[in-house]
């Protein structure tokens, strides 16, 4: 992690810029532009991709945010059904197995899409 008071999180779907939980929650500081390893974007026909710890790639945006930022996106993705975990020194939110009916995204950099 990056500071006593600050997390580092990898943002892959409605967290990247130009998407709506982005500007909903604002206080994130750009850090760079990341590719994680051995995870996998499913898309299904909700209006975010899921992350799955199963191989493949994916195109993260790394930010920092304070401690109470992480609390309450924590609490938005585990709400969701996803769970932290940490690769390298970023937090990312992954899920267990892919949704039903979902399928998965060939691309590593998701800019929408959805079934």
């Amino acid at each position: 992690m990056v500071g006593e008071a600050m997390k580092r999180i990898a943002c892959y779907g409605s967290l990247k810029k130009g998407f709506w939980n982005h500007s909903r929650f604002g206080n994130m500081t750009f850090v760079r532009n990341y590719t994680i390893n051995g995870v996998q974007l499913y898309l299904s026909y909700a209006p975010y991709p899921f992350a799955i710890q199963n191989g493949g790639s994916v195109d993260v945006e790394i930010y920092d945010v304070d401690e109470k930022l992480y609390d309450m996106l924590d609490m938005m993705e585990t709400g969701a059904g996803y769970h932290a975990v940490t690769i390298g020194d970023a937090v990312i939110w992954v899920y267990d197995n892919p949704p039903t009916g979902s399928k998965k995204f060939e691309g590593t950099n998701w800019k929408g899409e959805h079934l």
